[in-house]
């Protein structure tokens, strides 16, 4: 019956014995003159699900928070925290406070060892929580991701034992220890990112970002190099400061960061923002390519 632009419908459900609830789902979508179109398969339309109770009346829906919604966002919250945060921020700690020499021993040391296991044990639980909602979950369990976690927690592991079992400075296979931390370390920041980002496709987006989210980025870019340059034409006026100035020793050794990292940056966006980039959005690939060469 349509009355007021509202439809109801109205049927009868025989339930299996001993059940006084079902479960069901709803959608909308697009009509063309007589025909239904399909409805969408991303965002709210993965949420429009819910439980009736046809004895009390009751209706829950997905929206209000159930508690798989609720693992979900802890899911997420906890490890953009760990892999997204906690772990750069402990490799920032290493590599820049590092850099300022015997001045910031052993603050640096402390800082990096804090946030890297903050930021594991945190991974863990938001790890555990990605299991439950796995076992929750009766189809869609997502092995690739569920592969690169497991190796993130490996690699964090080995980590941890690597820190009880560091050779003395002075020890002739200090620099083999020096080399596994090292790659171990920079393989972890990799992969949690990657696995954030998988994460957040999954629960795929709308991408019409991704146009002027790139542009911005390598125009912003552009103009970066384009100092970054004229300062290492000068590089004498680090040289000047290095010995007084704690905030140019860090500084410098970012810079110099940056300008190494920064077109490796460039094409893994080049490469990302072509994969996910949506097909239906207004997106000059070949405008895109010609601006990243442009650089």
């Amino acid at each position: 019956m349509f009355l007021d632009n509202e439809m109801v419908i109205f049927a009868t459900i025989e339930l299996p014995e001993n059940t006084t609830s079902v479960n069901h789902v709803w959608q909308d979508g697009p009509v063309s003159g007589d025909n239904l179109g399909m409805h969408g398969v991303s965002g709210n339309h993965l949420q429009s699900t819910g439980n009736l109770n046809l004895s009390s009346g009751q209706a829950f829906g997905s929206h209000g928070g159930n508690s798989k919604t609720k693992l979900k966002i802890a899911h997420g919250v906890l490890n953009a925290v760990s892999w997204g945060i906690m772990m750069p921020l402990g490799f920032m700690a290493a590599r820049y406070l590092k850099a300022l020499g015997p001045r910031a021993d052993p603050l640096w040391f402390y800082t990096h060892v804090s946030l890297q296991l903050s930021g594991y044990f945190l991974g863990m639980a938001g790890g555990a929580t990605g299991l439950v909602l796995g076992s929750m979950s009766s189809g869609n369990h997502h092995p690739c991701r569920m592969s690169v976690g497991v190796t993130l927690f490996a690699l964090g592991l080995l980590q941890i034992s690597a820190l009880f079992l560091r050779p003395a400075k002075d020890h002739k296979h200090r620099h083999i220890w020096n080399w596994f931390h090292h790659l171990t370390g920079y393989l972890v920041l990799v992969l949690g990112l990657v696995n954030i980002w998988v994460g957040f496709t999954i629960l795929k987006p709308a991408k019409g970002w991704i146009d002027d989210g790139v542009w911005f980025y390598l125009r912003c870019n552009r103009a970066y190099l384009a100092d970054f340059r004229s300062l290492e034409e000068d590089d004498k006026r680090w040289k000047d400061h290095w010995s007084t100035s704690w905030l140019l020793d860090v500084s410098h050794v970012m810079l110099k960061d940056i300008w190494s990292y920064w077109y490796a940056a460039d094409w893994s966006l080049v490469l990302l923002a072509v994969s996910v980039a949506d097909s239906d959005a207004e997106f000059n690939q070949e405008e895109f390519f010609v601006g990243c060469f442009y650089l």
